[in-house]
């Protein structure tokens, strides 16, 4: 996977010349071959996204990376900030 988020590489082996970043890229995306992680991502106006990395810690908790960041050429530059412990109902 590569170059959309800064922790990830969203598509290998894409000739980045052809790469252009648009509003058909809002989706989640996630690698079968690589459990236990996915992106969000929703393009805003402006030249900007949302983009969510979801991931497990080592000890298996849960946290996402999230932020809005500016759409330059060929990625994204977010600003991630990093949110863990969320719960579930009924416990939130």
């Amino acid at each position: 996977m590569g170059g959309i988020f800064a922790a990830g590489c969203l598509l290998c082996g894409t000739a980045l010349a052809q790469l252009q970043i648009d509003a058909t890229w809002s989706g989640s995306y996630y690698n079968p071959e690589q459990s236990g992680h996915g992106f969000f991502i929703e393009i805003l106006p402006n030249e900007q996204a949302w983009v969510a990395w979801f991931v497990f810690d080592n000890s298996g908790e849960p946290y996402w990376l999230t932020g809005i960041g500016d759409i330059v050429e060929d990625r994204i530059d977010v600003a991630a900030t990093l949110t863990q412990g969320g719960q579930f109902p009924p416990a939130f």
